[in-house]
């Protein structure tokens, strides 16, 4: 069967997820508790041994002669609260006095999952080379909280499976939307090894990440599906995937779309970028 990104269905979790176009993905339809304090009544962690991964790798095959990179988790922490209770209890959730320990123990939940994950991942996909972590913190201009309660909420968490990712010997990566400006010395003390995007256009300077970040994580990105591609006319397009060549080539970056392709990029323009991104790639 033919797989239809726009047809949404039900997570591991049993949630509802409906294809939303405006957005441009899909997005939890309901949610399942308006107190943290009652997520062990709703929430029902996945049998993940019941799941057949041989068939999966089977029908999966990886080609060994590139690199792999999986995604294997789409929201851990805030955004996976955020799917369980909507955005705005989410949010008050974490700095709410009577709810965090609850919420400490979802996270501490939702990360010995992500663990046993990565060793399903690494016993099934052996040549995995980046296993990425999904975790959306931060808005157009800044985080969505602040960068102590981060500190205090995700770090802890996050950095087991950092570590857990390492102790398999595969890379991690994260990707985290937005301005994540405030926390990027914590991706440093996570032991990133690459972050995804470093979004420029919500404030993220790639001369800072040079000056400051380069030698401690790669960054993938560069190709802006918010203000380039599918928004400019071609010759624009061109100029600004060569502004950012000549600002990054050679350094630690790989060369992607900052997010998912949205409905508003064409193929034409996709091929058009891809087929320039090759060539510059090799001058």
């Amino acid at each position: 069967d033919t797989f239809d990104i726009h047809a949404g269905g039900k997570d591991m979790f049993g949630l509802d997820w409906v294809y939303v176009d405006v957005a441009g993905g899909s997005m939890s339809e309901g949610h399942f508790f308006d107190d943290a304090n009652d997520w062990k009544d709703y929430v029902k962690m996945p049998d993940i041994d019941a799941w057949d991964w041989a068939a999966c790798a089977r029908e999966n095959p990886v080609d060994p002669r590139f690199p792999c990179f999986m995604s294997f988790a789409n929201g851990f922490w805030f955004e996976r609260l955020i799917s369980f209770m909507d955005f705005m209890p989410a949010a008050m959730a974490l700095i709410d006095d009577d709810q965090i320990e609850a919420v400490r123990e979802l996270f501490d939940a939702m990360t010995d999952l992500g663990c046993r994950l990565v060793d399903k991942f690494c016993e099934y996909f052996p040549m995995v080379d980046i296993l990425e972590v999904h975790d959306d913190w931060g808005a157009q201009k800044d985080l969505m909280f602040s960068p102590d309660l981060w500190r205090e909420i995700i770090y802890p968490h996050f950095k087991k499976v950092v570590d857990h990712v390492h102790a398999r010997g595969c890379l991690c990566s994260l990707h985290s939307d937005g301005c994540v400006m405030k926390v990027a010395d914590g991706l440093v003390d996570l032991g990133l090894d690459v972050v995804h995007p470093w979004q420029e256009s919500a404030g993220m300077s790639y001369d800072l990440y040079l000056d400051k970040y380069a030698d401690s994580f790669a960054i993938m990105g560069g190709v802006c599906v918010q203000t380039a591609i599918g928004i400019l006319p071609r010759d624009q397009l061109e100029a600004e995937i060569r502004r950012v060549f000549k600002t990054l080539r050679g350094k630690r970056w790989i060369a992607c779309t900052s997010h998912f392709v949205q409905d508003h990029c064409s193929m034409e323009d996709l091929e058009f970028a891809y087929d320039l991104i090759y060539k510059l790639a090799r001058e």
